[in-house]
């Protein structure tokens, strides 16, 4: 489940009424009350709907409501003669009011309808635009009927439909199976309350400044508005700092070069073609490790214009295309090696030699790479806690960071998911891809809307904002103070309270050069 924006959300109970679900009610003998009591549906939807008021989240009522003796309403189909010949759903009446337990609060929107759809006829649509809203959630009775009507026009009208599985009821459970199985997953989103509730957390909060706070320790950690360096590329990634010469390197991947950026110099090139390089990072020598999505390997370039291979295969089969890449304590380099490079664009189409897309290590002084992990759908950031005794790697499509215990030998073990539910896992919003840790050991990922920020604790601490998908982030600047970020088609910096987590060319600022 993704994070839904609260500010841009809203939540929609429809047709909750005591004819329609509740015993004694006009549909009583059809099962409605029974499944809507299976469901438990009325207390699922007064939780969620008390958790979206918390966060500011508009609550509208739909309610279908007739004059004593249906005056107006065309009797065009079974439901509606029903309703006539059942005196239901007539305003003033108890059978019209809403279920006990979701009476409508101070601020809520209560509309009424005469037909199955709810923007029918009604304000609805009128009011979620007022109110900026671009996700709909979706409540009520009747799911495989009136709740598939609303759904349908909800699409159509461009917004996101999300409808809560057990937020919704019929006659019985092959009714309400069919409408969410079949129908309604095919024009939006389904999902239980309580995990709509928490998509609902997870987006909640003040949007101030370029930041998306969830925590007030957010501010803490962030010094400055985000800036906007250059721009223009196709798809910025890699970013890395060189001290020594007081600059950024960083790849633009389906352009096929490599860019440096420096506060005197601006942006210059400095390899053309660039074997469609990724992740770049530095030894502890000053060796510049690079990731090249087109030859799928990783290679070593020395500060005198020396290239060698590190890793281009495993066990005689080519690699995928190493994507991220970090070096350890002991001199150990890691990289995830995910099929980016194996596609039109970021790299070179071509067939896969590997079934499984891993994570590898190579021992200090070189080797043959190790397999570390290899149950990852697209692993891809990777980043070292302060002290180096964990690896964190994310996993992008399943939109989730996982963290390793180091063992001594730099092997590593014990994984187990610290932070998850980072967007939907789709590269076109953002997902999981860059990620580095600071030295206070708050873990920064991309994803949706900007950079994610999670404390050691896997406490979500906020996003900070930047327009475009966010590629890949990097630490640097005299003092490594200064947060680089690449997003699409621009290079940004934005000035931090905190630094980052040293890596040993950041401990011993070695004298590296391009």
């Amino acid at each position: 489940m993704r994070y839904f924006a609260s500010q841009k959300s809203a939540v929609v109970i429809q047709d909750l009424q005591n004819d329609v679900i509740t015993e004694g009610g006009v549909w009583a003998s059809s099962g409605a009350p029974e499944h809507a009591k299976s469901q438990n549906l009325v207390e699922n939807v007064k939780k969620l709907a008390g958790r979206a008021r918390a966060l500011g989240v508009p609550v509208i009522h739909v309610h279908f409501i007739v004059e004593q003796g249906t005056p107006g309403l065309k009797l065009n189909s079974p439901l509606f003669r029903d309703i006539k010949s059942g005196n239901a759903l007539v305003r003033g009446t108890w059978g019209a009011a809403p279920a006990a337990g979701l009476e409508p609060k101070d601020g809520d929107v209560v509309l009424e309808k005469t037909r199955m759809n709810g923007f029918y006829d009604t304000k609805l649509d009128t009011i979620l635009r007022g109110l900026g809203v671009e996700t709909i959630i979706i409540t009520g009775a009747w799911t495989n009927m009136s709740i598939e009507h609303t759904a349908r026009h909800s699409a159509d009208a461009g917004y996101e439909v999300v409808v809560a599985s057990d937020g919704t009821s019929t006659i019985n459970d092959e009714w309400q199976n069919v409408a969410l199985n079949y129908a309604l997953t095919n024009v939006g989103v389904v999902a239980t309350c309580e995990e709509i509730g928490k998509a609902l957390e997870l987006g909640a909060g003040d949007s101030l400044g370029g930041l998306h706070v969830k925590s007030p320790g957010l501010y803490d950690l962030v010094g400055g508005e985000l800036q906007k360096l250059a721009t223009g590329f196709l798809f910025t990634e890699g970013p890395i700092w060189n001290h020594a010469e007081d600059c950024l390197f960083f790849s633009d991947m389906p352009g096929d070069v490599r860019r440096r950026w420096s506060e005197k110099d601006g942006i210059s090139e400095v390899m053309r073609p660039a074997n469609k390089c990724n992740g770049m990072t530095y030894d502890a020598d000053g060796n510049l490790i690079v990731c090249e999505h087109s030859t799928s390997t990783l290679v070593l370039e020395d500060a005198k214009g020396g290239r060698r291979t590190l890793a281009s295969h495993y066990k005689g089969k080519e690699l995928n295309s190493p994507n991220d890449v970090v070096v350890g304590n002991d001199g150990s380099i890691y990289f995830s090696d995910p099929p980016f490079g194996r596609v039109p664009v970021f790299g070179v189409e071509r067939d896969r030699e590997l079934d499984f897309q891993g994570v590898f290590r190579i021992p200090p002084g070189g080797g043959e790479p190790q397999l570390e992990a290899e149950d990852f759908e697209t692993p891809n950031g990777l980043c070292f806690s302060p002290d180096g005794l964990q690896l964190y790697i994310n996993d992008s499509t399943r939109a989730l960071i996982r963290v390793f215990d180091v063992a001594a030998d730099g092997s590593i073990k014990n994984g187990r998911v610290f932070f998850d539910h980072i967007g939907s896992g789709d590269v076109e919003e953002g997902f999981a891809d860059g990620m580095k840790c600071d030295e206070l050991g708050n873990v920064y990922v991309t994803g949706p809307t900007g950079i994610w920020v999670i404390s050691p604790e896997s406490e979500f601490m906020g996003i900070i904002k930047v327009p475009e998908v966010v590629g890949n982030i990097g630490w640097g600047g005299p003092e490594w103070n200064e947060f680089y970020v690449c997003a699409t088609t621009s290079l940004y910096r934005i000035q931090m309270k905190v630094a980052g987590a040293k890596a040993s060319y950041m401990r011993d600022r070695m004298t590296v050069a391009e």
